[in-house]
């Protein structure tokens, strides 16, 4: 007789998910996916307007422990380069000497 056309109760069930879930691991880990993600950001310019801009490019992983909030983090890193005010001659003096030095640094990590 197949379990499915049986009438007796699914008795089993609940032990098989509470059994398969004390699997489970301690802490997930998730890649950020920098074909879905971007850093923004808005600075005061001039104390009159504000400027927003974006690094393109994000990479890293997030690890959540639901457990213990205490051993999940974050590591992040950006490309420099990739920053984009929609001002081509202020981004140059961004990534330049007075700011980013992107040459020089081309990576902001965030852990």
């Amino acid at each position: 007789m197949s379990l499915f056309r049986s009438n007796k109760p699914f008795w089993f069930l609940p032990a098989a998910v509470a059994l398969l879930s004390s699997f489970a691991f301690a802490a997930d880990e998730f890649k950020i996916d920098p074909a879905h993600s971007s850093a923004t950001f808005t600075v005061k310019h001039m104390l009159i307007s504000n400027v927003s801009g974006r690094f393109s490019t994000v990479t890293g992983t997030i690890v959540y422990d639901e457990k213990d909030l205490g051993n999940s983090s974050v590591n992040a890193v950006i490309k420099a380069a990739t920053i984009n005010t929609d001002n081509a001659r202020r981004d140059a003096d961004l990534k330049g000497a007075d700011f980013f030095e992107t040459d020089k640094y081309p990576d902001v990590t965030f852990k």
